[in-house]
């Protein structure tokens, strides 16, 4: 497969027999007494003829976990064995998955269809993953070139370049796909301010959904700022019916967040050490609070952008 990170040119090994791996694993369940577990690695630990003995040893000494460290070939070409992981299913193991994920699948789906097109190979990823970024600067500075004079627009980038460790760890997180999707559905949206087309607002929705394919809380944040840009965005004549329900979708929209956050604070009580502290530092500062401010100023600023001109050339408070 010719995986970057794989030790397979270290030089020649050793193979252990089933012999020697009983006698490990007996020596193992001696010492720790209720061993928490067992991880089967190499090489690539699958194509070891008697790999499914030594698994069935690892469980009858009552190993709570029993890993293998694969690259999934053999799962996938060998219907015998993928056989016997899934009746290990069936009588009650648990299968552990380093691909498990809890984002939208969408980037699983965007990466097979480039590796269908350009083979095994993780330089198409990288490739995918650096345009994804270079779109991210150059909408970054799109969009906040139509607000403010263009040496500011370039803060964005700066930010991101400064920040983010591409090219010397050149993660393909689905964040960058969202994100990327994000910033163009807010170029729909100051299109549709431009010209009135219902067309844009359309295929700023549309875009919302993508980046929910890719990033559940990116693509959720999205919709929620499109739905507040046609609730909220200044209108000529606004009547007081109107404006309840502005401020009727302001507060829910208030409640919905501010209780997301809550939640996602308290779910870090599972972290350790720093990731406690910061929950601490956090909540004793209550996060929910910050929610309602913003969505105050969110009414607060169409109305301002309304009542006063731009304060400087350069810069204006709509597109």
């Amino acid at each position: 497969m010719q995986c970057p990170l794989c030790f397979a040119d270290a030089g020649a090994g050793f193979s252990l027999m089933l012999q020697d791996v009983e006698e490990i694993l007996d020596g193992f369940v001696r010492t720790e007494g209720y061993p928490e577990v067992v991880q089967f690695s190499g090489g690539e630990p699958t194509i070891h003829p008697e790999i499914v003995p030594m698994l069935r040893a690892a469980k009858a000494r009552h190993i709570r976990h029993v890993m293998i460290n694969t690259n999934g070939k053999r799962i996938a070409t060998d219907d015998a064995f993928l056989a016997d992981l899934a009746d290990r299913v069936r009588l009650g193991a648990l299968p552990y998955r380093d691909f498990s994920t809890y984002y939208t699948p969408g980037i699983f789906y965007l990466f097979a269809a480039v590796l269908k097109v350009f083979g095994a190979s993780v330089l198409p990823i990288r490739y995918l993953t650096a345009g994804l970024r270079a779109a991210a600067a150059v909408l970054m500075f799109s969009l906040t070139r139509r607000v403010a004079p263009w040496p500011w627009a370039l803060v964005p980038v700066v930010v991101v370049l400064a920040l983010d460790h591409w090219p010397i760890e050149p993660e393909p997180h689905p964040s960058w796909p969202a994100i990327v999707a994000c910033l163009v559905t807010l170029e729909l949206v100051a299109r549709h301010t431009d010209s009135g087309k219902v067309s844009w607002l359309a295929a700023a929705g549309a875009l919302a959904g993508v980046s929910f394919v890719f990033k559940q809380n990116v693509g959720a944040f999205t919709a929620l700022g499109v739905a507040a840009y046609v609730v909220l965005r200044p209108r000529p004549q606004s009547g007081r019916v109107l404006r309840a329900i502005q401020v009727l979708f302001a507060v829910l929209l208030c409640v919905a967040v501010s209780a997301f956050l809550w939640s996602g604070w308290t779910g870090f009580r599972r972290w350790r050490s720093g990731c406690q502290r910061s929950l601490r530092f956090w909540r004793r500062r209550r996060p929910g609070w910050y929610t309602p401010a913003m969505a105050l100023g969110a009414l607060a600023w169409p109305t301002r952008c309304a009542r006063r001109p731009p304060r400087a050339p350069g810069w204006s408070c709509s597109p």
